[in-house]
């Protein structure tokens, strides 16, 4: 049996470290990115002998980089964990199973249009280019 609990009550030795694998994984990732971002953004506030306008590039850079963790985090490890999940606490996830794959694969698209967005270099070029057609 996979499911978290035996028939008998007491927990599924391999389910729950295979759940706490996964977890310790996607957990640990997150508590990294976030202690990253932390120490930028205060060295960043605290920097002095950086222009105002390389100032505002690094934090733009900072916050693309924190959506470009969040959104593999938001469209895969959430998603397809999800059903993986599922079954050790015995559950069914309604949703179908081509929605899930389509939600995993938009995060190289997601990735590319944050940087787009986000970079007002990228988002003027972009501008121009539609306002030439």
């Amino acid at each position: 049996s996979y499911y978290l609990f035996q028939r008998d009550g007491h927990y599924n030795n391999r389910s729950l470290a295979g759940l706490a694998i996964f977890s310790g994984i996607v957990l640990s990732g997150c508590a990294l990115m976030l202690f990253c971002t932390i120490r930028i953004y205060s060295c960043l506030s605290s920097a002095k002998l950086i222009s105002a306008s390389a100032l505002r590039f690094h934090r733009t850079i900072l916050v693309i980089l924190l959506i470009q963790t969040v959104i593999p985090i938001l469209c895969i490890h959430v998603n397809v964990g999800a059903y993986l999940i599922a079954p050790l606490f015995e559950k069914e996830i309604n949703i179908s199973r081509d929605f899930t794959v389509l939600i995993a694969h938009l995060f190289v698209p997601l990735d590319a249009i944050d940087v787009l967005l986000l970079m007002p270099e990228y988002r003027r070029a972009i501008a121009k280019a539609i306002r030439k057609r």
